[in-house]
Formats: structure tokens, C-alpha cells, sequence
């Protein structure tokens, strides 16, 4: 700065016309820097030979040329850089640090704390770290280093002139850290807000999850309109980059109108009331966007339990989650299972453009997690789905997924669209739902995989797949084993209001569009559903059910398949098949009103484990819904049974085993050829009745009969 300059302007203006624009602090050396010079001699220039200066006018000027809603004069401390070097200035003028950049920034933070927080002003500039400011000591023993150390109940703003503030990073130490470390006792007292900068990372060589902001037990912890840029790129970027944004146990914890690019991981913030909402990301190869509430094995505040509240919402990621998850709901495979936690993940964007991703969104030992008006573009792993939770709700999303197989960290994916499982705490779900979903799936071409699977043991109580669509196009040339896996157990199953279309390649088979078995289920219900199968050779069923438990009184399950609409291209298959393991001895087959093309609307009995001797009780308008008996199955009607019974000639009457579980109230009969005298029903049992005619027929008379309880 050219002080001849300096002390003409202030002689122009007068000190105490400076003073009343600007404060006290613009006085001194550090803070009258060229840029105000130059705003205000341009007012000057226009207006010195017109008339005086007008303050008003000049104030106006210098609000402009801060584009920020609050004015860097108006904070507690600033921090700048000019000529190459780096100041923190007080409110009063007092230089309070000429040093680097960890220097300044640390003892801005030691000012303002000592009157218990204040705001921190960041001018536009580049600021090159090069050194920590803090040490810690980890549970293990081990030394940890930090750029900036702040202290605790403390409420605090850093804030800076946008992408103009830049904060170059290229060291291994934490950015900025709040109660981490060993033998910490929070307090939850701190209220800390970071906004408008930019972070430089790109020249790191490497990072082992270098944390920018690791804020942990505050009250409250506000990160906005940051601009990360790190050093992940590449064909086959390093897994192990920055933890951009983090933090444990806070109450309360707000990430917005961020941009991050090139991090192992975005976002991991837990908070009792986590939100994290409009920000972009790109090519964070660990987890995108993710957080959850209060983590049971760490420091609760008094009166808190585990969990929380995490929303997750209106963000985009572009190739994110190349080996974890793009956006999730995440308290940590090795924790215990947390009920009193909610997750919602909605109305965020994902697209893999350059990559293949492992999961898009999901949740794991979440009480209820909602997945919501998500979209999903590209080749994952996964795209929806939760490890032990208690009720998901995936909903209302739009999914157009290539399920190519791709070699991502050594080991190979296998596409799916949803899945369950039950990692870490082994939580089994009550209650699942997919709905209201519009699903467009690529398959392989070298293999082929479920688009619905559960993963691991343990019965889903309820499971809800309703009002979907699904477009599906497997291009493998080999066997489609299912669509919907669910042979890992699945209580109450419910499958309806669905419209599948699903293409084979020419040279494959398609096993069937469900498969349950394995563990108990008590209740299945197909119905309004409407699928379309274009395939070679298709020699399965619509669903395959194989009972593997034995079931007594209000336990004996309960299937119903009925008002579909099922075409197959090639003429093969049926509606159901059923299979008779374990002890299983008993089911009741509802199957009614299906329209069939190219398939069979019967049941088909595929195998029966040795010793069995099931019964199955029907109720179908089909004179036989079974298309096979196989020896020791009974077949037996609930409400009704039909058939046709011959009189033999010369005899006058024929005994039917009518097979209902009842006696009936009535039984309706009609000959179908001229009869030789009166018919009629008599000696209705449990079990049988018998048709009389008044005279022998010299040839055999069919009589079509049908009973009813």
C-alpha cells in the first residue's frame, strides 16, 4: 500500500468521516487496504470537483463491493492476506497475529473465545497452510494434529468471501476440530457456523481420511456454501480421500449449499436433528452424503437417548459411492441396533457417469427409513435398500439402473435394484415397503441377478411390493433364476397392483418372477397384477412357494393368487408353483380369476419331501387348480368344489368325494348327455355324496355337479 496514498485519502475524507463510515478499525494501517482506496477514490474522482463527498453515497459504494449479507467491518475479527503475508485484525484495530495462515486463524479463534465466541471474517485471498496449530491424543495413544484447535462453549462464526476465500490444504492435518480427541467431556454448549469459502485439497499427495471440518459434541453446527476441492480422480480413483464434513453427538446439525468434489467421504455428520439438504457432489468415492442421530457407543447429552431425526434431502451426486453408498442413513454395521431413529432420504439425484457405484441409497441399524422421490441413474451395486432396520418405506422413486458386473476394490457387484439384509445387529425387519416406483433394469450380459432380493436369514414380518412398475431387460444368455428373491424368509408377503414387462435374451430361461421359501411364511397374496414375459423359454411360474416348516391351527398359511393378468410369449409354465418341505403337511390355495396366455392357470405341485403327506384346501373357480397330484397330496376345497361324475350303464347311481372341508348345504347337478330318468342328490356327508337316477342309462351318463358349503 502506498502510504502517501493512504494519509492524502484520509486527509480528503477526514478521520472522522472514515470513522463514521467504516469504524473505528479501517483507520489503522492493516485494514485500509488497496481495494477501499480504490472504491473510494472512484467516488472521489466522480465527485471532487462538483462537491463534497458525500458519506451516504460512499457507503452505499462499499456495500456493493461486499457481495455478502453481512460486511467484513462488522466482524469480531479479520483475517486477510496482502503483499504475501497474513493478518488477523480486532474489531478495535489491534493486530492480534502477522504470521502463516494456521497462526492467524488459530489465535482469531483464541480472541473471540475469550468472550465467548464472536464472528470471524475470512477476506477473499489465497491462504496456504503448512503447519498444525493443535495436537490431540487419540483412545489409542496416538498423537493427532489439527490446523485449528476451538475450544469448547464457544459460539463461533468463520465465514468468507465465497470461492474468492480459498484455503489451500496440502498437509495431512485436520482443517478445523472441535472436541475430539481423548478424555473429552462435552458440554454441548458450542454453537459453531462455518460458511462461504473454499478448501483446496488437490495437491495432497494422499489422505487417510483427513477431516476439513471435524466437529463433534456441539450444540449446534452449521456448514454453508462450502467449495471442496479434493485429490480423488483418476480411471480408478484411491478409495481412502478427505472425510470432507464430520462430526459425532451433536444435538443439532445443518450441511447446505455445499460443493464437493474429489473426497473419499462428503458428508458424515450425526446429530440428534441431522439435515442435510441442497448440496452437490462429485466423485466421492467412499459415501456421498450421509448422517445419522446420536451414536450409542459415544457421549450422549443428558436427557437424550440414541438416534434421532436425519433428513437428507434435494441433493445431486455425480459418480458417487464407488464403494459404499451415495447417500445413507448410516449408524455403523458395528454398533447395535438403534430404534428410536428415523431416516429420510428424499428427493436427491444420483447419476454414475464414469463409473460403476456399489449402493445408492440406503440405511443401516435405522429404526424407519424412508426413501422417498429419489432418481438413480447408472451402474450400481445396489440401488435402494437398508441393513437392519425396523420399517422401510421406499416409495415414489425413479430408478433407471444398468446392472453391468463391474470390478470395484477386487471384488465383484451383483446388481440389484432392492435389498435387505441384516448386517451388524441382525435387526429383521416389521415392515417393508416398496411402492409407487418406476424401475427401468439393464441386466448383465454375462450373469443375471434379482431386482428384489433379501440377503440374509430371518423372516421380513411384512413385506409390501405395490403399484410399481417395472420394465426389466436381462441380456444374459443362460437361466433368470428370480426377480423377486425372497427365499430368506418373508412372513407376510404382499404383491399387487404391479406391472412387470420382462424381456430374455433369446438364448435364456426365466426360472420365475418370485421365489419365497426358507422361513416361516404365513400369509402371500399376488393380486391385480399385470406381467408380461418376452423370453425363449420360460418352464416356471409366476411365483414359486416352497414351504419348508410345519404350520398348525391359526399358523397354517394362506396364498392367494388371483385377478392377474400374466402372457408369456412361449407356451410353458404356471401360475404357481409349490413345493412341500421340512414338515410343512398343510396350505390353503386361493386361486381365482387369472387370465392366462401361454401359461397354465393352475397350480403345479413340484416336489414333495419324503414322508410328507400335505393337504392343500382350495378355493377356485377351476373345476382342478392343481395341474398335478402327486401321491400323498389331498387336495380339498374351501367354499366350493365342482367336477363331472359318470353314472356307469346299468347302475343308478354314482358316489362323489366332493372334498370340501365342510358338508354341504347343497350340491347342484346337470347331466350332460339324455338322461334315461330322474337324477337327484342323496346321503350328503363330510366327506361324499351320492347322484341317483330313476332308471339305469343303457350307456355311461356324465353329471357335471358342483357342491357348496
Amino acid at each position: 500500500m502506498n502510504e502517501s496514498r493512504r494519509k492524502a485519502l484520509k486527509t480528503l475524507l477526514g478521520v472522522g468521516a472514515i470513522s463514521s463510515l467504516l469504524g473505528a478499525s479501517i483507520l489503522t494501517t492493516d485494514l485500509l487496504t488497496q481495494r477501499h482506496v480504490e472504491v473510494i477514490e472512484q467516488i472521489i474522482n466522480k465527485t471532487i470537483t462538483q462537491q463534497p463527498i458525500n458519506q451516504t453515497q460512499v457507503t452505499e459504494q462499499l456495500q456493493q463491493y461486499n457481495t455478502y449479507t453481512t460486511n467484513y467491518w462488522d466482524a469480531d475479527v479479520v483475517v486477510y492476506t496482502e503483499n504475501g503475508n497474513y493478518y488477523a485484525v480486532s474489531h478495535d484495530g489491534t493486530t492480534i497475529c502477522t504470521g502463516s495462515p494456521t497462526a492467524c486463524l488459530q489465535e482469531a479463534v483464541n480472541y473471540v473465545a475469550q468472550f465467548g465466541g464472536g464472528r470471524i471474517f475470512i477476506r477473499r485471498g489465497v491462504y496456504y497452510i503448512s503447519g498444525y496449530g493443535a495436537t490431540f491424543t487419540t483412545s489409542s495413544g496416538r498423537t493427532w494434529y489439527a490446523v485449528v484447535k476451538i475450544p469448547d462453549g464457544i459460539k463461533l462464526t468463520i465465514e468468507g468471501e465465497g470461492s474468492n476465500t480459498v484455503i489451500v490444504n496440502p498437509t495431512k492435518y485436520d482443517l478445523f476440530i472441535h472436541d475430539w480427541g481423548q478424555n473429552v467431556t462435552p458440554t454441548w454448549t458450542s454453537e459453531l457456523v462455518f460458511r462461504n469459502f473454499k478448501i483446496d485439497r488437490s495437491q495432497v499427495s494422499s489422505s487417510n481420511y483427513t477431516g476439513m471440518f471435524d466437529i463433534n459434541y456441539a450444540r449446534k453446527l452449521v456448514v454453508d456454501g462450502i467449495d471442496y476441492v479434493g485429490n480423488l480422480s483418476g480411471t480408478q480413483p484411491n478409495f481412502v480421500g478427505d472425510t470432507v464434513i464430520q462430526g459425532y453427538n451433536n444435538i443439532y446439525a445443518e450441511v447446505k449449499n455445499c460443493r464437493l468434489h474429489g473426497a473419499g467421504y462428503g458428508v458424515w455428520v450425526f446429530a440428534y436433528n441431522t439435515h442435510i439438504h441442497d448440496n452437490y457432489g462429485e466423485l466421492l468415492a467412499q459415501e456421498g452424503f450421509s448422517g445419522a442421530g446420536l451414536l450409542p457407543n459415544l457421549n450422549l447429552p443428558d436427557g437424550f437417548t440414541a438416534g434421532g431425526v436425519t433428513v437428507i434431502e434435494n441433493n445431486a451426486c455425480v459418480d458417487c459411492a464407488l464403494n459404499e453408498a451415495a447417500y445413507a442413513v448410516d449408524y455403523g454395521s458395528n454398533n447395535p441396533f438403534v430404534p428410536n431413529s428415523i431416516g429420510i432420504i428424499r428427493n436427491n439425484i444420483l447419476q454414475m457417469i464414469n463409473y460403476s457405484g456399489i449402493d445408492g441409497m440406503g440405511g443401516v441399524n435405522v429404526g424407519e427409513l424412508i426413501i422417498e422421490g429419489n432418481t438413480i441413474i447408472g451402474n450400481l451395486n445396489v440401488g435402494m435398500g437398508c441393513a437392519s432396520c425396523n420399517a422401510l418405506y421406499i416409495r415414489k422413486n425413479y430408478i433407471l439402473m444398468n446392472g453391468y458386473v463391474a470390478t470395484i476394490n477386487n471384488s465383484q457387484i451383483q446388481p440389484t435394484i432392492f435389498r435387505y439384509n441384516t448386517t451388524g445387529s441382525g435387526q429383521n425387519p416389521d415392515y417393508v415397503e416398496i411402492s409407487d416406483n418406476y424401475v427401468n433394469y439393464t441386466g448383465a450380459p454375462n450373469a443375471s441377478y434379482p431386482v428384489i432380493r433379501k440377503d440374509t436369514r430371518g423372516p421380513v414380518t411384512t413385506l409390501v411390493i405395490r403399484n410399481n412398475r417395472f420394465d426389466i431387460t436381462y441380456q444374459y444368455n443362460g437361466g433368470v433364476g428370480s426377480v423377486i428373491d425372497m427365499n430368506k424368509g418373508v412372513t407376510r408377503f404382499v404383491f399387487e397392483g404391479n406391472i412387470v414387462n420382462a424381456s430374455i435374451a433369446s438364448g435364456g430361461w426365466f426360472g420365475q418372477l418370485i421365489s419365497i421359501s426358507e422361513q416361516p411364511t404365513f400369509y402371500i397374496r399376488v393380486r391385480n397384477n399385470r406381467v408380461s414375459i418376452n423370453n425363449a423359454n420360460y418352464p416356471g411360474a409366476l411365483i414359486t412357494i416352497t414351504m419348508n416348516n410345519s404350520y398348525t391351527g391359526a399358523d397354517v398359511p394362506f396364498v392367494d393368487v388371483s385377478n392377474n393378468y400374466v402372457y408369456n410369449a412361449v407356451n410353458a409354465g404356471n401360475i404357481v408353483a409349490l413345493n412341500f418341505r421340512g414338515s410343512s403337511n398343510l396350505l390353503y390355495l386361493k386361486l381365482r380369476r387369472n387370465l392366462t396366455r401361454n401359461m397354465s392357470n393352475q397350480a403345479y405341485i413340484g416336489s414333495v419331501a419324503s414322508g410328507l403327506t400335505p393337504t392343500i384346501i382350495a378355493d377356485s373357480e377351476l373345476a382342478n387348480p392343481l395341474a398335478n397330484l402327486p401321491s400323498g397330496v389331498t387336495l380339498n376345497f374351501l367354499h366350493s368344489s365342482r367336477g363331472v361324475a359318470t353314472i356307469a350303464s346299468d347302475s343308478t347311481s354314482v358316489t362323489v368325494n366332493h372334498g370340501l372341508v365342510c358338508t354341504p348345504s347343497r350340491v347342484l347337478i346337470t347331466p350332460l348327455d339324455q338322461p334315461s330318468g330322474n337324477l337327484w342328490v342323496s346321503n350328503i356327508t363330510s366327506t361324499s355324496f351320492t347322484i341317483n337316477i330313476s332308471s339305469a342309462p343303457s350307456a355311461n351318463l356324465p353329471v357335471a355337479w358342483l357342491a357348496e358349503c
